[in-house]
């Protein structure tokens, strides 16, 4: 006889050497004694068994989120019932119509995970699975997401000179599905002097290219640069704009950008 705590009792026939206990609540930790019974009556019971833990594989994920990034995609997900156990982790996997797949796995205290090294355009299918000590659950599935660029490859600068104003042209495309916001910022390089630019901030649409100007802080500066320009000769040939621009999502994700343009 088999005989839990908390409660209860299980009788096996005398040639078994393994049982299994149902009925017993999940999340509840139990012992167990064993004890043999003959005609002539019941032996004493056995030293308890260790304590174990009784439970359930975890639920589904909820409130699955997939977003796309250049070469990435950027998974969130809600807790999974805990069914008892704890959840010790969670296992994203991206999974393309081809075959070809890419699997990140995050502890339990985890609720998002980005999976990298994709393919730009192609379409991938993602999965999120909690796992604990009782199993696997059901896997949530998302609708296909192809990852995109996040593109500032079109970054441009040119020289307008009027009115002794220096100024750069910088043009950013964004090409992510997500909305995004955007710092941009650098200098002008003359032989060893840099010229620090004005930074620029703003909330850039996705897939919609915006056009922003930047110019040097100082108006003395600009007047500076503008004289080299005009002035033709060796410097003025190897005058440069070094930009820079940050993108960043509601998530926190970040993604920077950096040119070097020449300017004439």
């Amino acid at each position: 006889m088999i005989e839990g705590t908390p409660g209860g009792e299980l009788v096996v026939s005398g040639d078994e050497r393994s049982a299994t206990v149902t009925g017993l609540a999940n999340g509840k930790r139990y012992s167990f004694t064993v004890t043999a019974e003959t005609e002539a009556g019941r032996g004493p019971a056995s030293a308890a068994s260790n304590e174990v833990l009784v439970a359930g594989a975890p639920g589904t994920p909820p409130d699955l989120v997939v977003r796309s990034y250049d070469r990435a995609l950027l998974v969130n997900w809600g807790p999974a019932e805990a069914n008892g156990g704890p959840i010790d982790g969670y296992r994203v996997t991206a999974r393309s119509e081809s075959g070809e797949s890419r699997t990140v796995t995050v502890s339990g205290a985890h609720r998002q995970a980005q999976v990298e090294s994709l393919t730009n355009g192609v379409p991938y299918t993602v999965e999120v699975v909690a796992f604990g000590v009782a199993g696997e659950s059901e896997p949530a599935v998302a609708e296909p997401v192809a990852p995109a660029r996040v593109d500032s490859a079109s970054l441009r600068a040119k020289a307008r000179q009027r009115q002794g104003r220096f100024r750069v042209r910088v043009a950013l495309t964004v090409g992510a599905a997500e909305a995004v916001r955007a710092r941009a910022g650098g200098l002008i390089k003359v032989g060893r002097r840099n010229y620090p630019l004005a930074p620029w901030s703003g909330n850039l649409k996705a897939s919609k290219a915006k056009q922003v100007t930047l110019k040097p802080k100082r108006a003395a500066d600009a007047r500076e640069i503008a004289r080299v320009l005009r002035g033709g000769g060796p410097l003025a040939k190897k005058v440069r704009a070094k930009v820079r621009v940050a993108f960043e999502d509601e998530a926190g994700y970040k993604l920077r950008k950096r040119a070097r343009v020449l300017l004439r």
